[in-house]
């Protein structure tokens, strides 16, 4: 086998002693560094890969980097037949992989499986061989991060869902598995300007809503903060373009401010005689855009763009230098919290306060230890081990009860959408952390009741719950939870959950538990109707419906009619999904029963589409688009069974559906079989700088797009000075609408456009 041919890679070098300005856009990913002070040096592919386990030896100096380097010489021999461009890449792609672990302190089996697993999709290596050199633990890995493959969904959220699930479940074994998706994430994002815009739009969404929060949750900073600006420069072009520019804008006048309290602080350090260092603290785009954005915050108001961070030995220290500060600066009211006695999930701990500094600017403090700092950083992978076993500690798994949970939500939710919408409430959106009575801590999502908490404590709780005490205050179910909280819930025998407790609570516990009491409330109901409906229908006809329900008749009945057993039936008379005349038909005597309708079979698909929606097992049947979100050609769809009004079609992600203001049992599959375009009224919602002629730029941009636009308005928010502009637009299917959102965003001026989900 003829030995791999070298090849030169560039890296930036040239800044890594220098001190680093606080604004400074610094990632994991050393492909775009400082432009000043840089120097180019060649490096070849074996020279980085080298680096990366003398790295790794220097953090763990009892490790054997033998199996490392033999697992590289074997991914390069594999590589040897195919393509030199191919060679080229993905030798480059595999290394790039282990820079990043070797930063994030992964072991040595997640190293290995990182290089080897693309082989096995491209059959250039095989698991005997991969178990023979490197060990079932390392293919264990490979299998974990393997993609879904071949199968086939149909829609992308199935996919996606599916894809989920199964991580979930691999990280359950070993959650180093997940640590080898996000590495696997951050390269793809890298390089994500090579594909086209839909896909582009399609991976940063997805990332944006799974990744970087699931990066947040294990704790990884770094992961975190560089793909979210990797999504944002995908989807928000023109303010990413716009921050680029602003940031680094009197870049020395701020550097030099930032030198001048960092010199106050170490001072006051050597005069309290505390171990400390003091360094600039790197704010992310993404994390501006939000502020800016989401918040109504003004670019200059943001001031923890002057943000440093305090790192000591202890945390009696920690809190030594917060009373420093505080002394020293006035604080900013409302802006403490104290993440070391109040940890979060993902095992972060810091305090953060902001105070006024020196000529009355606002600057924003992390103070932290070390091994805060560490963990901070790594997150989960800064407690790999490398001694026997090699594996996560036990007492840290512990820290991971979000992941047990959501392995109970995959089992209990089948729908995609459903299971999708869980995961995004519960376990990526901002948390708070409220106290029980006894001083237990519970973290639920943002926007969480009293009724929330009751279902955390235990289901029953949450049944019974009529009311709470925050504080010893009383207050109604509705109050919204803060940080800091503590909740006492008061309960009652007599009470049981009703329909708007749903539009009361967050957590996707609560949902699932309200939503199962009131389905085995229905059905208990339902059966004890129907049995009393068939009652009266066979005294009528003198027949005693006990018996009848056990003869081999009755068995027949029921499978015919598409059921498995005799209660089911029974509870669907009480519905009303089946009449009892179906039900009891083969026992009335036939002059009986000239005029009763045939035991109903189950209907094929409608050969022709009503109004391009085709519904599951249904024909000849009202369908209308809702008005919540009004569908487009191309957005996936779901049924609604209406109440007397035929199916309403709306968007997987209605803000209706979301809330679950419908039960499950009522949704059904809908899918577009559309074969003439149709217009269809869309309303988008423009946010721009506050500029003259915007309208008529946004509108010529419509207008060359072939987009006709029935109305137009504008509006200036007085709080920011910002134009809100909103066009309703006559669009065919979805992809024109993602053609002119895409072709709006690239307008200096703009900062946001989305679509409107009603009109």
């Amino acid at each position: 086998m003829r030995p791999p041919r070298i090849h030169r890679y560039t890296r930036r070098v040239g800044t890594q002693n220098r001190r680093q300005p606080v604004n400074e856009h610094n990632h994991m990913n050393q492909r775009h560094p400082q432009k000043t002070g840089e120097t180019d040096e060649a490096f070849t592919l074996e020279e980085r890969f080298a680096q990366v386990v003398n790295g790794m030896v220097q953090n763990h100096p009892g490790m054997d980097p033998t199996r490392i380097r033999r697992a590289f010489q074997y991914l390069q021999e594999c590589l040897t037949k195919e393509p030199e461009a191919a060679r080229s890449r993905d030798s480059l792609v595999a290394v790039e992989r282990a820079e990043i672990l070797g930063r994030l302190n992964a072991d040595e089996e997640t190293l290995i499986a990182a290089l080897l697993h693309d082989l096995l999709p491209r059959e250039c290596s095989t698991e005997e061989e991969i178990v023979a050199q490197f060990g079932g633990e390392v293919f264990g890995l490979i299998q974990g991060v393997s993609r879904t493959g071949q199968m086939k969904y149909r829609s992308r959220m199935e996919e996606q869902a599916e894809n989920f699930r199964m991580m979930i479940l691999a990280m359950a074994r070993d959650l180093r598995v997940v640590l080898l998706n996000l590495v696997n994430r951050l390269q793809v994002m890298r390089t994500a300007h090579e594909l086209d815009e839909e896909k582009q739009q399609e991976l940063a969404q997805e990332t944006l809503e799974i990744y970087a929060p699931l990066a947040n949750r294990l704790g990884i900073a770094r992961v975190k903060w560089e793909l979210e600006d990797l999504c944002m420069r995908v989807l928000h072009p023109a303010m990413y373009r716009d921050l680029e520019q602003r940031v680094p804008q009197n870049r020395k006048e701020r550097q030099d401010y930032i030198d001048e309290i960092i010199d106050i602080l170490k001072k006051e350090l050597a005069d309290h005689r505390i171990t400390g260092s003091v360094v600039g603290r790197p704010k992310h785009f993404y994390s501006i855009y939000q502020k800016i954005v989401k918040r109504g915050v003004s670019f200059e108001d943001i001031f923890d763009l002057i943000a440093l961070r305090v790192i000591t030995d202890t945390p009696a220290h920690c809190y030594a230098i917060l009373g420093i500060i505080h002394s020293q600066w006035r604080p900013v009211p409302g802006k403490f919290k104290d993440y070391i006695g109040v940890p979060k999930s993902n095992m972060y701990q810091s305090l953060h306060t902001a105070v006024i500094g020196p000529k009355g600017q606002k600057v924003e403090l992390q103070i932290r230890t070390e091994e805060m700092h560490r963990i901070a950083e790594q997150g989960i992978a800064a407690h790999w081990t490398y001694k026997e076993g090699k594996r996560i500690a036990p007492s840290m798994q512990q820290k991971f009860a979000w992941l047990r949970q959501l392995l109970e939500w995959q089992k209990e939710v089948k729908s995609p959408r459903e299971f999708m919408e869980s995961v995004k409430t519960d376990l990526f959106e901002e948390s708070v952390y409220v106290f029980t009575p006894d001083g237990e801590v519970k973290e639920l999502p943002a926007g969480s009741t009293p009724l929330d908490f009751a279902y955390s404590i235990h289901s029953d709780v949450g049944n019974r719950c009529t009311g709470a005490k925050i504080n010893n205050r009383m207050v109604s179910l509705k109050a919204k939870l803060k940080t800091g909280d503590t909740v006492h819930i008061l309960t009652s025998k007599n009470q049981t959950p009703n329909k708007d407790w749903l539009k009361l609570v967050r957590s996707t516990k609560a949902k699932n538990r309200i939503r199962h009491f009131l389905k085995q409330e229905e059905e208990t109901r339902s059966l004890s109707l129907g049995q009393e409906i068939l009652e009266k229908e066979a005294r009528k006809h003198g027949l005693s419906l006990s018996k009848l329900l056990k003869s081999d008749e009755m068995r027949l009945t029921v499978e015919e009619l598409g059921f498995r057993k005799t209660e089911k039936i029974i509870a669907a008379v009480g519905f009303g999904h089946v009449s009892a005349r179906q039900v009891l038909g083969r026992f009335i005597p036939h002059e009986e029963t000239v005029e009763t309708p045939a035991p109903a079979k189950p209907r094929k698909p409608s050969k022709k589409a009503k109004d391009g929606i085709r519904i599951r097992g249904v024909e000849d049947i009202l369908v209308r688009f809702s008005r919540c979100c009004n569908p487009l050609p191309g957005d996936e769809i779901i049924g609604l069974i209406t109440r007397g009004r035929g199916v309403s079609i709306h968007t997987v992600d209605c803000t209706n559906m979301r809330h679950g203001a419908y039960e499950p049992d009522r949704l059904i599959d809908a899918n577009w079989d559309v074969t003439e375009e149709r217009i269809r009224p869309v309303v988008i919602s423009v946010i721009t700088t506050n500029k003259p002629g915007i309208l008529t730029s946004i509108s010529e941009k419509i207008s060359t797009e072939d987009i006709n636009i029935r109305s137009a308005d504008v509006r200036t928010r007085r709080k920011d000075d910002k134009s809100i502009c909103r066009f309703e637009l006559e669009i065919k299917s979805k992809r024109d609408l993602d053609r002119i959102l895409r072709a709006i965003a690239k307008i200096n001026e703009v900062i946001e456009v989305k679509r409107v989900m009603g009109l």
